[in-house]
Protein backbone atom coordinates (compact mmCIF):
# COMPACT_ATOMS: atom_id res chain seq x y z
CA UNK A 1 0.00 0.00 0.00
CA UNK A 2 1.47 3.53 -1.12
CA UNK A 3 1.71 6.14 1.71
CA UNK A 4 -0.68 8.90 2.06
CA UNK A 5 -0.16 12.54 3.60
CA UNK A 6 -2.91 15.07 3.63
CA UNK A 7 -1.91 18.53 5.48
CA UNK A 8 1.29 17.32 7.58
CA UNK A 9 -0.52 13.82 8.35
CA UNK A 10 0.31 10.43 7.44
CA UNK A 11 -2.74 8.21 7.22
CA UNK A 12 -1.73 5.37 9.69
CA UNK A 13 -5.23 3.41 9.01
CA UNK A 14 -8.29 3.52 7.14
CA UNK A 15 -11.76 1.50 7.16
CA UNK A 16 -13.95 1.56 4.41
CA UNK A 17 -17.93 1.20 4.77
CA UNK A 18 -19.47 0.96 1.21
CA UNK A 19 -17.97 3.33 -0.78
CA UNK A 20 -17.10 5.65 1.88
CA UNK A 21 -13.33 5.44 3.46
CA UNK A 22 -12.69 6.80 7.26
CA UNK A 23 -9.09 7.74 8.13
CA UNK A 24 -6.87 8.04 11.11
CA UNK A 25 -4.10 10.78 10.32
CA UNK A 26 -1.07 11.44 12.44
CA UNK A 27 1.59 14.42 12.55
CA UNK A 28 3.79 13.69 15.46
CA UNK A 29 5.13 17.32 15.37
CA UNK A 30 1.67 19.12 14.92
CA UNK A 31 -0.10 20.84 17.35
CA UNK A 32 -3.17 18.13 17.52
CA UNK A 33 -0.77 14.68 16.69
CA UNK A 34 -3.65 12.44 15.09
CA UNK A 35 -6.70 13.54 13.06
CA UNK A 36 -9.79 11.57 11.58
CA UNK A 37 -11.21 12.20 8.41
CA UNK A 38 -14.04 11.27 5.99
CA UNK A 39 -12.20 10.87 2.57
CA UNK A 40 -13.46 10.30 -1.09
CA UNK A 41 -11.23 8.75 -3.90
CA UNK A 42 -8.41 8.15 -1.53
CA UNK A 43 -7.43 11.94 -1.77
CA UNK A 44 -10.42 14.20 -0.94
CA UNK A 45 -10.31 14.77 2.77
CA UNK A 46 -12.81 16.32 4.71
CA UNK A 47 -15.14 16.47 8.09
CA UNK A 48 -11.84 16.12 9.95
CA UNK A 49 -11.23 16.33 13.80
CA UNK A 50 -8.04 17.04 15.14
CA UNK A 51 -6.86 15.22 18.35
CA UNK A 52 -4.55 15.21 20.42
CA UNK A 53 -3.90 11.68 21.83
CA UNK A 54 -4.26 8.30 20.05
CA UNK A 55 -6.54 6.03 22.17
CA UNK A 56 -9.10 9.13 21.46
CA UNK A 57 -8.33 9.53 17.90
CA UNK A 58 -9.27 5.57 17.59
CA UNK A 59 -12.39 6.10 19.24
CA UNK A 60 -13.15 9.03 16.91
CA UNK A 61 -12.13 6.81 14.02
CA UNK A 62 -14.38 4.19 15.02
CA UNK A 63 -17.37 6.44 16.29
CA UNK A 64 -17.71 7.65 12.78
CA UNK A 65 -17.61 4.29 11.46
CA UNK A 66 -20.44 3.26 13.84
CA UNK A 67 -22.57 6.60 12.51
CA UNK A 68 -22.03 5.23 8.88
CA UNK A 69 -23.31 1.64 9.34
CA UNK A 70 -26.22 2.67 11.44
CA UNK A 71 -27.09 4.84 8.79
CA UNK A 72 -26.51 3.23 5.40
CA UNK A 73 -28.37 0.40 7.51
CA UNK A 74 -31.33 2.50 8.47
CA UNK A 75 -31.69 3.62 4.41
CA UNK A 76 -31.50 -0.03 3.54
CA UNK A 77 -28.45 0.67 1.85
CA UNK A 78 -26.16 -1.90 3.27
CA UNK A 79 -26.46 -5.47 4.42
CA UNK A 80 -26.67 -6.34 7.82
CA UNK A 81 -25.12 -10.26 6.98
CA UNK A 82 -21.45 -9.13 5.07
CA UNK A 83 -20.22 -11.80 2.74
CA UNK A 84 -17.64 -14.21 4.03
CA UNK A 85 -14.30 -12.11 4.41
CA UNK A 86 -15.59 -9.26 3.74
CA UNK A 87 -15.17 -7.78 7.28
CA UNK A 88 -12.01 -8.57 7.73
CA UNK A 89 -10.71 -7.36 4.60
CA UNK A 90 -12.89 -3.74 5.59
CA UNK A 91 -11.02 -3.18 8.77
CA UNK A 92 -8.14 -4.11 7.37
CA UNK A 93 -7.40 -7.53 9.63
CA UNK A 94 -5.57 -10.54 8.22
CA UNK A 95 -8.17 -13.68 7.37
CA UNK A 96 -8.82 -15.48 10.17
CA UNK A 97 -6.91 -18.56 10.71
CA UNK A 98 -8.97 -21.31 10.75
CA UNK A 99 -8.66 -23.65 13.86
CA UNK A 100 -7.93 -27.67 13.18
CA UNK A 101 -9.62 -29.82 15.03
CA UNK A 102 -6.48 -31.15 17.25
CA UNK A 103 -5.67 -27.93 17.66
CA UNK A 104 -5.50 -26.58 21.33
CA UNK A 105 -7.64 -22.81 22.41
CA UNK A 106 -4.64 -20.24 22.66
Amino acid sequence: MDERINRGYKIIDSIFVGKTEFVLGENINGASQYVTWKCKNGDDYYWGNYISDYNSARLDLYRHVSEEISYLQSIGSLSTTPIQNDTEKQLNRPPSKKKHRHEPER
